[in-house]
């Protein structure tokens, strides 16, 4: 885990744990069977960032940004995402 990370709670941590176990043993339930093949160091980056998103979204720390770095959305307003 990065840095930021240890600045983590326990349920952070934890949440992050087992998304990560989850999705790097269940690829084929995460991913459309018609789409291309995944490297397994892009899987493990993509089942990374996506444990730390959700870790970060359930501290309401998550702002998503636009490519113009504007923001898209935070926690606070995660429903009006479109």
């Amino acid at each position: 885990m990065s840095e930021e990370c240890e600045t983590w709670t326990d349920e952070q941590r934890e949440l992050y744990s087992r998304m990560l176990r989850f999705m790097s043993e269940n690829k084929e339930l995460m991913t459309h069977p018609q789409m291309p093949i995944i490297s397994e160091e892009l899987w493990h980056t993509i089942c990374h960032n996506s444990a730390t998103l959700a870790a970060d979204m359930i501290a309401g720390d998550l702002t998503i940004l636009n490519d113009d770095e504007s923001v898209l959305a935070t926690t606070k307003n995660i429903s009006s995402l479109q």
